[in-house]
């Protein structure tokens, strides 16, 4: 029987609308305990690498954080023919959780 994904830590914008940190994703393991779970998290554009000659997506930096140097902080949102983004833009995005050559990445839905 297949593992059920790790409970959500939700956190709440000011809007009320629930997110998954990044850190939650990431996890402080090897792998995410999220693999599978579809989860919309929230943060600032910190890389862009659009473009099928590119990654096909972008990079997410979580702007608060959680302190725990074994989490990371940022996450790659594969996104194949998503909007353009900038550097700086704040964006919220969901998908599902997957590795990807050893690196935990977000696809969209």
């Amino acid at each position: 029987m297949p593992s059920q994904p790790a409970p959500v830590s939700p956190a709440a914008l000011p809007c009320g609308d629930l997110y998954t940190p990044v850190a939650t994703i990431q996890g402080a393991g090897p792998a995410s305990p999220q693999v599978g779970a579809a989860v919309t998290t929230e943060g600032v554009v910190v890389g862009d690498f659009q473009g099928a000659s590119a990654l096909n997506g972008f990079y997410l930096q979580d702007p608060s954080g959680d302190g725990d140097p074994l989490t990371a902080e940022g996450i790659f949102v594969y996104y194949p023919g998503g909007p353009a983004v900038s550097p700086g833009d704040r964006l919220r995005v969901s998908g599902t959780v997957a590795e990807y050559n050893g690196l935990t990445e977000q696809s969209h839905l």
